[in-house]
């Protein structure tokens, strides 16, 4: 590979990272945001004792607050993370296509073989969810036909720990829910495909800190100055 066709694989890596740190950001100025929305929400109800009095101006805080707004945000945000994260990952792992490039640009970086897991299965997951809530109804219907069971439910875009919803004891059995994020152990999930983004995280900032002395690298392979 060239100089030039590195310099552009490396900035378009340094890119990515950056557009998941920011992203990042974003989410997490979010949800702080979101937990002082429903302190403020949960504080002015308080001294209200009858509970459907209650529940009834909690719906109106939430409203004024803009809970669901900042709900969305935080869920567009780590979409927009998970994008980031399997771009950064496909430049440098992607066996089925150019891998003597890909295992150039690995060496340079000195990142290993094998791909980290997790990233690329839950973003797929969630780009091609039509299909994945289709085959899952679809897979469902000869179990479920005669279910007397009506009242089953298929949860999405879930945050646990979110102070925006009422939480339960414990969560609906896995296969009921898609689109679930943690936010105290920062884990995202698509049905059972899960991904840890803090340790994306850890490991994309990490790529990024090596991507000057990959610069550095390349040009003196080649003999050339690079900026």
């Amino acid at each position: 590979m060239d100089l030039y066709e590195m310099t552009v694989l490396l900035g378009t890596l340094d890119a990515q990272c950056s557009a998941f740190e920011t992203n990042h950001q974003h989410r997490d100025d979010a949800y702080r945001r979101l937990v002082d929305a429903m302190d403020t929400a949960h504080s002015k109800t308080a001294p209200i004792s009858d509970e459907g009095d209650r529940a009834i101006r909690l719906d109106e805080l939430r409203t004024e607050l803009n809970v669901s707004a900042i709900q969305t945000e935080v869920w567009a945000s780590n979409i927009s993370m998970l994008n980031a994260a399997a771009n950064a990952y496909k430049l440098s792992w992607n066996k089925s296509k150019y891998s003597t490039e890909r295992a150039e640009l690995r060496s340079l970086l000195e990142e290993p073989d094998e791909e980290p897991t997790g990233v690329r299965d839950v973003r797929n997951s969630f780009e091609h969810q039509d299909e994945r809530i289709f085959k899952h109804f679809k897979d469902e219907a000869a179990r479920l036909r005669n279910d007397s069971d009506h009242g089953r439910i298929h949860l999405s875009y879930l945050i646990v720990d979110d102070p925006g919803v009422d939480q339960v004891d414990a969560l609906p059995d896995r296969n009921r829910i898609y689109g679930l994020w943690n936010a105290s152990s920062d884990v995202m999930s698509f049905w059972d495909d899960d991904v840890d983004l803090r340790a994306v995280a850890s490991h994309l900032r990490c790529m990024k800190a090596k991507i000057p002395a990959a610069r550095s690298a390349a040009a003196h392979a080649s003999g050339a100055q690079i900026l």
